[in-house]
């Protein structure tokens, strides 16, 4: 039974919905690849500055998915992709620093971006974090599902 005005993933999702945000996307994902994810149809992807993202473009944290109905959004999530701190899509080294200086309390995340940061997803941001991300950019190991 279609429930309107809400953004709702399908039971096979491999992403989990905590509130207003979207977690356990993997990084390298395409817009048209997180959308399979959702029942709802008539939804927009918008990067983390707003702009309208579409196709293979890749989704980064901070990404906003918008559900419209009848021209108006009703609903938004924001999308935490694992790993991805700097909502590039991908994970490279700012993602291992900006997820470092966090541990270290030398810079602040947004939820978003903590989701992001929290990698072997225990509800904090650690060293196992970090070193995890390190270890994803020097090709080592994958992260997620």
């Amino acid at each position: 039974v279609e429930q309107t005005g809400k953004i709702r993933l399908r039971d096979t999702a491999t992403y989990t919905m905590d509130g207003s945000v979207v977690e356990n996307v993997a990084a390298d994902t395409s817009v048209q690849a997180l959308l399979t994810q959702f029942e709802n149809e008539n939804l927009q992807v918008l990067d983390k500055n707003g702009n309208d993202i579409t196709g293979s473009d890749l989704v980064g944290t901070g990404a906003t998915v918008n559900l419209y109905e009848d021209g108006e959004i009703v609903d938004s999530v924001n999308v935490a992709v694992l790993g991805d701190v700097d909502g590039n899509g991908i994970i490279d080294a700012t993602d291992y620093l900006r997820i470092k200086a966090a541990f270290l309390d030398e810079v602040v995340l947004n939820t978003v971006e903590t989701c992001a940061a929290d990698v072997n997803q225990n509800d904090s941001i650690d060293n196992s974090d970090y070193l995890r991300i390190k270890s994803r950019f020097l090709g080592n190991t994958s992260l997620g599902s």
